[in-house]
């Protein structure tokens, strides 16, 4: 008889401690195997036209962020208004809807302003990697990286869990999902999920990734430098018990897209990484 247990004999939470160190072994033999540890693999082509100044980046993303700040002024202004019209503290927070709907409006308004001016420059889009002709190519790409990515993010937030139990720490999840655990109407549930998986993905890859990480590119010459300051930029704006998760996420989706010049490709890897989360909260909380 043998004296290891068999599957059977294990519990799931068990079977799922085992399986995610698993998992996260699988994934960085994979990674060695692509050659991700190897210091020149990062060098991915050009996105700026020869001669070009990494100025024209920085004044797309200050016109991306103008954008961001004047929706960030107006709905603030609309939310006082409701919040005058129905009599009601000036100090309350965000109702469920408005969040939703407040984020899809800030989003697309960043989302617009960055693609308008990128458009100006001649073949910008394109040297972005935001075409269309490598969305296909993108979207395959995407759906493998971030089968590797997963399990090593899994890994990296089961310890961040430990380290937030350990100081006694019980922070609320993302609002977003906290609006679809509340059971909410099936147009607002909708809406959240494309808010979080589509509009998210599309604006924050464009900000983040094919604006500032190209601008910090060409400015400091080190492309580690780059992907290691935005990602650290983009955890900042998530709330501060998801920084090594969301720095982690943010680093993977800087190295693809540092070695493929794909934004398809860390928009798709994005937009799973938000929906593997939605589907995880509604399902086990």
């Amino acid at each position: 008889m043998s004296i290891f247990p068999t599957l059977a004999d294990l519990t799931a939470q068990q079977v799922s401690s085992l399986a995610i160190p698993l998992a996260a072994a699988m994934a960085l033999a994979a990674a060695v195997v692509i050659g991700v540890f190897k210091p020149r693999t990062i060098l991915g082509p050009q996105r700026l036209s020869p001669g070009e100044s990494p100025r024209v980046i920085a004044g797309t993303l200050g016109f991306a962020m103008g954008a961001w700040a004047l929706s960030l002024i107006m709905l603030g202004a609309a939310h006082q208004r409701l919040l005058d019209k129905h009599h009601e503290p000036p100090d309350s927070p965000l109702s469920g809807p408005e969040t939703v709907i407040f984020g899809i409006i800030m989003d697309t308004a960043v989302l617009a302003a960055a693609l308008a001016a990128t458009r100006i420059r001649p073949g910008g889009i394109r040297r972005l990697g935001l075409n269309l002709g490598r969305f296909p190519l993108g979207f395959l790409g995407g759906i493998f990286a971030i089968a590797i990515v997963l399990p090593l993010i899994d890994c990296v937030g089961g310890l961040t869990e430990l380290a937030l139990k350990w100081l006694h720490q019980s922070p609320p999840p993302h609002d977003l999902l906290q609006i679809l655990n509340a059971h909410p109407a099936p147009w607002l549930r909708a809406a959240d999920i494309i808010a979080a998986c589509v509009l998210a993905p599309l604006a924050e890859e464009m900000f983040f990734r094919g604006l500032l990480q190209t601008m910090l590119r060409y400015f400091l010459n080190r492309p580690w430098a780059a992907v290691l300051l935005t990602a650290g930029a983009f955890a900042i704006v998530h709330k501060w018990w998801t920084w090594p998760e969301i720095f982690f996420l943010g680093v993977s989706l800087g190295y693809v897209y540092e070695r493929t010049g794909n934004l398809w490709m860390t928009v798709t890897m994005h937009a799973l990484f938000n929906l593997t989360s939605i589907w995880l909260f509604v399902h086990f909380g």
